[in-house]
């Protein structure tokens, strides 16, 4: 049996992520799975920086920003794992794409964070991509990075067909 690859794409939102994993049989596409993976544990909020962290003294907030980030990465990593997995015996996956987020990083604490209007209506997405990112560097999958429209290129290319 031919074991065709396929790649994963990615779009995070706060808590939560929407996975479509999709290859390629006799020079055409298809969706193997579309599924929302979970990205925090139950009880945490999902937008720390924004409204999580807000009027909580410095050591209270960048302990939250610590919970949250390790809730996220094992979430990432487990959701990512077992898609990984499941699909490996007939579609092994080689690549996750997802869109290039508004900052490579985020600043060391959530004081540099709150100084930037910008950073702060961005910070929790970026939060979800970084996990999402590590996780499937981890994993041993390539990952690129899009802009919105360059999507569908992007995946026809990694599976070998055509846009069209």
């Amino acid at each position: 049996m031919i074991r065709a690859p396929s790649i994963l794409a990615v779009s995070e939102h706060t808590g939560w992520a929407y996975v479509v994993a999709v290859s390629a049989r006799a020079r055409r596409a298809f969706v193997i799975t579309r599924r929302r993976i979970a990205l925090i544990d139950r009880g945490l909020p999902t937008q720390p920086y924004e409204h999580g962290t807000r009027g909580k003294r410095p050591d209270e907030a960048e302990a939250l920003i610590a919970n949250v980030r390790n809730s996220v990465a094992r979430a990432a990593a487990l959701a990512l794992g077992r898609l990984v997995d499941e699909l490996s015996s007939e579609h092994p996956v080689t690549t996750l794409t997802i869109r290039k987020p508004p900052f490579d990083k985020l600043p060391a604490s959530v004081a540099d964070v709150h100084a930037s209007y910008q950073l702060m209506c961005s910070a929790d997405g970026v939060l979800y991509h970084l996990a999402i990112r590590d996780a499937a560097k981890r994993l041993g999958l390539e990952v690129q990075l899009c802009r919105r429209g360059d999507e569908i290129g992007l995946a026809a290319a990694a599976v070998g067909v055509s846009p069209d």
